[in-house]
């Protein structure tokens, strides 16, 4: 019999990171060019998204991948 690597709950928070990574991605890349969310004045998206995001980067975000999205951490430091 052959052993898997890692338990499932190892195998969850790896699969959860792989959506969250991915995500993100799209956010930034939404970003690209704009200093808000939506229109031109900060929004309550704006802050819940700042909100959502300093919670992940004080879980789980590594420094590598903050450092991969310029945009968002750009709208981050604007709200903030």
């Amino acid at each position: 019999m052959v052993e898997e690597e890692g338990t499932a709950e190892e195998k969850d928070f790896d699969f959860a990171y792989g959506q969250m990574t991915t995500k993100v991605k799209i956010l930034n890349d939404y970003l690209e060019g704009k200093t808000w969310l939506a229109g031109d004045k900060m929004t309550v998206a704006d802050i819940r998204l700042t909100l959502v995001q300093l919670s992940l980067q004080t879980a789980v975000m590594n420094q590598n991948l903050r450092d991969s999205l310029p945009y968002l951490s750009k709208h981050f430091n604007m709200v903030c």
